[in-house]
């Protein structure tokens, strides 16, 4: 486990962040050596954006610059490509083309040396990027913890012919850094807090990358660059994609809220300055609309995690912290609070969603190459609902009723509409949208299955680990057995409409989303747990 930096704990208390114009040394932990090799003065350095689609705040870019300063590159060449792992809708290929745009926007003095395309075939495309390389220094690419991902950039640094790295810059602590798969929230945040402050000292670089790095030229033309075929690559003039790959599925349309980092920055802006104070008791609420929308951007990275806790402790600091408490960070104590600053409750709690529910995601995919099979389910939770299997359900629903809005729960009805038109769903209600759907399913297992599907087909997060998280928290990951026991769900929690309905406050909710009881506004075409 790392060990802790002597002064980390003040600096968090002090806001010592990095500061704009520091020179920016990548953490090594963040750093995966795909393929060794020297790199050689003034070769172009190549940057593969497929999962971080943003210019700054992002330590693969801080990387690849760091590596043209040092080695007097000719050129660093940007190219941007949907996520490989990405199901990809013409609702998630257009929120992804909007901050392609911006990119050509933000770097339209850099010429050809930014391309941007959706490939038809992705073995395709990395022949053709290393191709590229083989004419380059050094090729950088993000790191994600998904084994099939890492496969892929596997076999890359294994036929490419110069130096390969792939960058971590998923969350505030290093993938490399998880000492295990934590089977619960509990013992994740034991980590987060014994490792965080340390890491909030190794931040990346707040500076758009125009204004870290200035070329000299344009790349020259050469029948390496770009990696794309002509139809691969868009119009990026016209405000709606010009490509039409033919594996983006066009049957589910693109939302009304825009993609890039423009519209991240504007909604977290909102969020920090007029509903994060009362994030901790109005969130639950669907009609208070108080949770922060950014999941999306999130998935995308069209925002990073690193600026959200910098900008939340400086908010937190005209709040009246740190003069709220003068108690340092907890010492090993049962349970871990999860306060661990003193900070308003409002901020505390969003930093837990933040810290703790989102990262425990990429925790458990690193250690799990079926992170969102039924069998990286709690042997206890598959136990319980295989001995329930056969119990009869209430009612069962197909997968395109349940698309459809078609059931008889008009509340569920409306989270799943939110869902299908919005590409979101109420953090609280997706609770209740899962288990409702484990309710209506033949089996547990076709319950996660149609889950998976509605959540990746709709959902602007959808092939996030905080997406597969969340959807696994409703068969038992994560959670503990619950009594009494009971039919269809044994001891996995149980939730139903009726309590939700007590509860909550979703009056404006239904008359916005709310369908009625087993009727749909129109044909099949979430998780926002932030």
């Amino acid at each position: 486990m790392k060990t802790e930096h002597p002064r980390a704990r003040e600096a968090v208390k002090s806001h010592e962040f990095p500061r704009p114009g520091h020179a920016i040394a990548v953490p090594r932990e963040r750093i995966r050596l795909l393929r060794d090799a020297p790199i050689p003065l003034s070769r172009p350095i190549i940057y593969w954006m497929g999962v971080q689609h943003r210019l700054s705040w992002n330590f693969a870019l801080d990387r690849a610059v760091e590596i043209a300063q040092l080695c007097q590159a000719s050129h660093l060449l940007v190219v941007e490509t949907p996520a490989p792992f990405q199901r990809l809708t013409a609702r998630h290929f257009k929120f992804w083309w909007d901050a392609v745009r911006e990119h050509s926007s933000d770097l339209s003095a850099w010429g050809r040396d930014f391309v941007a395309g959706c490939p038809h075939r992705w073995e395709v495309f990395l022949e053709r990027l290393l191709q590229a390389a083989s004419h380059c220094g050094a090729l950088i690419v993000d790191d994600f913890p998904y084994h099939e991902y890492r496969e892929l950039l596997d076999r890359l640094g294994n036929k490419a012919q110069c130096r390969v790295e792939a960058v971590d810059s998923c969350g505030l602590l290093p993938l490399a850094v998880h000492p295990r798969c934590f089977p619960t929230a509990r013992g994740f945040r034991r980590v987060v807090q014994e490792l965080l402050p340390y890491w909030l000292q190794h931040l990346p670089d707040p500076r758009p990358v125009g204004d870290r790095w200035q070329r000299a030229h344009h790349v020259a033309s050469a029948d390496w660059w770009p990696p794309f075929t002509p139809e691969e690559m868009p119009d990026l003039s016209t405000d709606s994609p010009s490509c039409d790959p033919a594996w983006v599925d066009h049957t589910v349309p693109p939302v009304r809220e825009r993609g890039g980092s423009k519209a991240a920055h504007a909604r977290w802006r909102h969020f920090l300055t007029h509903k994060i104070e009362h994030y901790d008791s109005q969130r639950n609420h669907p009609d208070a609309e108080a949770t922060s929308g950014l999941s999306g951007y999130l998935h995308f990275g069209m925002i990073s995690p690193f600026e959200l806790v910098r900008d939340i402790f400086r908010r937190a600091n005209e709040s009246g912290w740190p003069e709220r408490t003068n108690s340092p960070l907890p010492a090993a104590q049962k349970p871990i609070p999860t306060n661990w600053w003193g900070l308003p409750s409002g901020f505390a709690e969003f930093l837990d969603q933040l810290l703790v529910w989102r990262e425990i995601g990429f925790n458990f995919c690193v250690f799990q190459r079926d992170y969102k099979s039924w069998n990286s389910l709690p042997e206890w939770a598959r136990r319980t609902l295989t001995a329930h299997r056969r119990d009869p359900r209430p009612k069962i629903y197909t997968e395109t009723q349940l698309a459809c809005s078609a059931t008889d729960d008009i509340l569920w009805n409306a989270a799943q509409t939110e869902l299908r038109e919005h590409g979101r769903m109420h953090n609280y209600l997706r609770m209740l949208w899962g288990k409702k759907i484990l309710e209506w399913s033949p089996t547990p297992e076709s319950a996660l299955e149609t889950m998976i599907e509605l959540n990746d087909r709709y959902a602007l997060d959808g092939c996030d680990p905080n997406s597969y998280t969340g959807i696994c928290w409703i068969l038992g990951r994560y959670d503990r057995p619950w009594g009494p026991e009971r039919p269809i769900f044994g001891t996995v929690r149980y939730m139903s409409t009726a309590s939700a309905m007590r509860k909550l406050r979703v009056k404006a909710y239904l008359q916005k989303y709310g369908t009625a009881p087993g009727s749909s506004s129109e044909g099949p075409g979430l998780f926002d747990r932030l």
